[in-house]
């Protein structure tokens, strides 16, 4: 007898799933869903891998989400404007992100409540989409693994423009791991943020990458940075 959490139960209920092949992609939640979501890791015997564009976009109500370690990808706009949504709980080891998870643009635009962001440990990103992150301005500690992994043919991470705009309180980032690109205004209004160190990797960083941080206090660069806008 399988026994199913009740948050599972919810999440069927209130979730459509696509599958194609032997993947499974989270594509709409009902905008009345409330409370704390749990996304199974399998539907109908195939991996939830990822969710889609708009899934979750202005679920009001919605207070938590519960992501497996199936989970590669996050959609564009996926939580945009859950202005309700104040954790996101990763569950499993995570070991299925082989090249690093993606998060879309605009994934939590937005999230005003949205405190902390914390991938399990060795739990690489590949991508921080464009504006992913902007106006989470309760957000105060984002953690993964941004950095050089043998396991992965790519080697950089991209956080994209805008991507951490006006996160405000904002204090905490993986910087030391760092290896990749920076877009154009991805801190800007981090007024928080207090220490940027990179130690190896970080190629360019784009114009006004920083702007309005005034709280910072110490930053240093890679000898191997190519460029600062």
């Amino acid at each position: 007898v399988e026994v199913v959490s009740s948050a599972i139960m919810n999440a069927h209920e209130n979730m459509t799933f696509v599958t194609n092949g032997a993947k499974v992609t989270v594509t709409h939640c009902e905008k009345d869903a409330r409370g704390v979501l749990e996304i199974p890791e399998t539907y109908m015997g195939n991996a939830v891998t990822s969710i889609g564009n708009n899934a979750f976009e202005n679920c009001m109500k919605l207070t938590g989400v519960s992501i497996p370690g199936s989970l590669a990808a996050i959609g564009d706009r996926a939580f945009l404007g859950c202005a309700e949504l104040r954790e996101i709980n990763f569950t499993g080891d995570h070991d299925y992100i082989e090249e690093g998870l993606v998060i879309g643009s605009h994934a939590f635009d937005s999230c005003s409540k949205l405190a902390s962001f914390v991938l399990p440990e060795y739990t690489s990103v590949q991508t921080i989409g464009n504006y992913a992150f902007q106006d989470c301005s309760e957000l105060t500690v984002y953690q993964s693994w941004l950095g050089w992994d043998d396991d992965r043919d790519d080697e950089e991470t991209t956080i994209g423009a805008s991507a951490f705009r006006r996160c405000s309180k904002l204090v905490s980032f993986p910087w030391m791991e760092f290896g990749g690109t920076i877009g154009s205004e991805a801190f800007r209004g981090c007024s928080s943020l207090r220490r940027v160190e990179f130690t190896e990797g970080a190629g360019n960083i784009a114009e006004r990458a920083f702007y309005g941080c005034t709280g910072l206090e110490y930053i240093s660069f890679s000898p191997t940075t190519e460029e600062i806008g």
